[in-house]
């Protein structure tokens, strides 16, 4: 392009004669014709420098994405926060000076901002927030297996970086009392797109951290299939070892409570919190396209009989969730489906929090919600569970549903033990979460059935009123546990299948 060429001259010739007004006139004109040329930017900062001008914050972000790896952009982006006093940017920004070249300069400055906020060393991790299970058990996780070390390090100081997609403002307020979020698109956007920039003095993982796996960093494959599940058994690890870390403060509960008293609802209720899972939210919260979650989904009216048979136990059965592409049509004042009710649409997130953390128990899928009961510790009954999975939280239980191929159920076991996709894939059943493969290789998820849900409804009350859901003592749990010795990943979690479903399938189960 000739007229690049001229300027560019124009600006060689300028910075050759020491004309750095000149030189900076030249490469402005360049960046209007080339806004996120690497060379151009780094000249500006340089001329910019030596006039004494200064550049905004948003340049300096500019400058050090498209030359990360260049030394001193990333000291200069911390200057810029700690002249405004952002002191955890200021120490995020150094700490990726650090990781791009040592420097003495650059270390004392680290070292004394790290001084005044009262630490001495520095742990990074990258949030997920756009989907509530990835908000609550991943740090919720990393709170509790702090809590079980004995040697922890004061001087240590945790921040948790996470960008503005934050799928429940109510959960993501209550985390922010237990760890140090820092909301920056810029910081979460450059770990995704250059994991490894950033050192290992620095970057931490958490128990179960899904970030780590889709933005791999040295060293690590990646790939999603199988690891997760490898992170899930530690996950699992912790919450057989750990209780509650998580509390709701006396003014959330008094706000809550005041937003269910208008549907009639008392300190006196008992309530148990249903949760199904559909594609709606999704398909309304994002562009991208989920389908390839809906081997997961699942349908209401098969809940129908272990609905009514809770409200005739005295209990009220509160729906939750925000928007949903599926209703039933109940006359009865002990059912209520909150994504119906839009008075209290802009309410659904705080009071969600709120019933997950006081109901009797939750009956859920394989979904959200089923994590954010686990923070409290709410006893939970897994339904519809795909691909076949233990819920890793405390007090559960479980029943999966059967996969079929050409219309011959699988055994559990077999699954469980490794069996793949088919004869010519390498791929476990287990560990696939594409609807599409799954599908391709003639596989078909069918859901349990309204007797399935009814009895482990019936089962699981009965465990959580005498409160006995750690006891294992029937047979069929026995010889299920034994086959699968000291089997890890989706099912190392505590939500073994209730004592009716292995009875009533009990030769899927190799049960005797």
């Amino acid at each position: 392009m000739e007229k690049a060429k001229a300027i560019l001259k124009r600006f060689e010739h300028a910075k050759g004669n020491q004309d750095h007004e000149g030189a900076l006139l030249a490469i402005n004109h360049l960046l209007e014709l080339d806004p996120n040329n690497s060379g151009y930017l780094k000249e500006k900062y340089l001329v910019s420098r030596t006039l004494n001008i200064q550049l905004d914050i948003g340049f300096a972000r500019k400058l050090c994405w498209y030359r990360s790896t260049d030394e001193g952009c990333f000291y200069f982006l911390a200057q810029k926060y700690n002249a405004q006093n952002d002191k955890y940017n200021t120490v995020i920004a150094l700490a990726y000076s650090l990781s791009v070249e040592e420097n003495d300069q650059v270390r004392e400055l680290f070292e004394k901002v790290l001084e005044e906020l009262g630490f001495t060393s520095l742990a990074i991790y990258i949030m997920k927030t756009n989907r509530i299970g990835h908000l609550a058990c991943e740090p919720d996780s990393w709170l509790r297996q702090r809590g079980q070390n004995n040697n922890i390090d004061s001087k240590k100081l945790s921040l948790f970086i996470c960008n503005g997609e934050i799928c429940n403002l109510a959960f993501f307020e209550v985390l922010k009392r237990y760890i140090t979020i820092v909301e920056s698109d810029f910081f979460h956007r450059l770990h995704r797109t250059r994991p490894e920039l950033l050192s290992d003095e620095f970057y931490r993982k958490m128990p179960y951290d899904l970030m780590s796996v889709y933005y791999a960093r040295r060293n690590e494959q990646k790939i999603q299939k199988g690891i997760s599940g490898v992170m899930y058994k530690n996950m699992s690890d912790i919450y057989a070892k750990s209780s509650q870390v998580v509390e709701l403060t006396h003014d959330e509960k008094v706000n809550a409570t005041k937003h269910l008293n208008q549907l009639g609802l008392d300190s006196m209720t008992k309530l148990v919190c249903l949760h199904v899972r559909d594609s709606e939210y999704l398909t309304q919260k994002s562009k991208k396209n989920f389908s390839y979650h809906d081997y997961r989904d699942a349908d209401i009216n098969n809940y129908l009989p272990a609905i009514n048979y809770l409200i005739g136990q005295g209990y009220t059965v509160i729906r939750i969730g925000t928007v949903s592409n599926q209703h039933l049509d109940i006359e009865s004042p002990g059912y209520i489906d909150l994504p119906r009710i839009t008075s209290v649409k802009e309410l659904t997130y705080p009071v969600d929090v709120f019933l997950l953390s006081q109901c009797c128990f939750f009956i859920g899928t394989t979904s959200g919600p089923s994590s954010l009961a686990a923070v409290f510790d709410t006893p939970t009954l897994s339904i519809n569970s795909a691909p076949i999975c233990h819920h890793y939280g405390a007090k559960s239980r479980s029943i999966f549903k059967h996969i079929k191929r050409k219309g011959e159920t699988l055994n559990f076991i077999r699954i469980a033990q490794g069996m793949t996709l088919s004869d010519m894939s390498e791929t476990k059943i287990i560990d696939c979460f594409d609807f599409k493969e799954i599908s391709d290789n003639e596989l078909v998820y069918v859901e349990n059935t309204p007797e399935d849900i009814l009895e482990a409804v019936i089962e699981f009350e009965a465990l959580v009123k005498s409160d006995e859901i750690d006891n294992v003592d029937s047979e069929y749990q026995k010889q299920y546990i034994d086959q699968l010795g000291h089997m890890g990943g989706l099912l190392a979690g505590n939500a073994i299948p209730t004592i009716s479903f292995l009875q009533k399938y009990k030769k899927l189960f190799n049960l005797t």
